[in-house]
């Protein structure tokens, strides 16, 4: 059984992504170019105009001419895309650290929020527990207050003791 037949629609759906991920990409690589810079490459009559007019060849290097001797040095076209580059990927690096800091904050505040609110919970649990009892052995709601405030005075000097030593 063949599990990886590609249907025709799922053919067009695959090129029309892959045309729209082209066309985003050139969209992406446009806004990085500087349409107002002087063309460099036009002859404006002197020498150094005249040395930096070159043809193009493969892989978009722009080869020249200079010198008495003929020799062709290289310099890429893509200098100014790559700083263009560079700096979309220092913001990305940027709103990466962000992130990765606002994740490390909220684990951290987390595990504080447990520390404090695991104990908290306990002592909460153990007090309704106490009330309880008394009001289980049919005590009325005077004598559970005083139960309570008992416990709330013992609870005191045992914090009391235990910080003074």
């Amino acid at each position: 059984m063949e599990l990886f037949i590609e249907s025709p629609r799922r053919a067009r759906e695959r090129e029309e992504w892959k045309r729209r991920a082209g066309t985003a990409r050139q969209a992406a690589i446009s806004d990085c170019m500087d349409l107002d810079e002087p063309n460099m490459h036009a002859s404006t009559g002197d020498d150094a105009a005249a040395a930096l007019k070159g043809h193009v060849g493969r892989r978009g290097f722009a080869w020249s001419r200079s010198g008495r001797d003929g020799a062709y040095s290289e310099s890429t076209e893509t200098d100014s895309y790559a700083s263009c580059a560079a700096d979309a990927y220092r913001a990305e690096l940027a709103y990466d650290k962000k992130r990765v800091f606002h994740s490390k904050l909220g684990h951290a505040l987390r595990l504080l929020a447990l520390v404090v609110a695991v104990p908290l919970a306990v002592i909460a649990v153990f007090v309704a527990s106490y009330a309880l009892t008394f009001i289980l052995n049919g005590a009325s709601p005077e004598e559970v207050m005083l139960a309570l405030q008992g416990l709330f005075a013992n609870g005191r000097d045992v914090l009391a003791n235990a910080f003074a030593s």
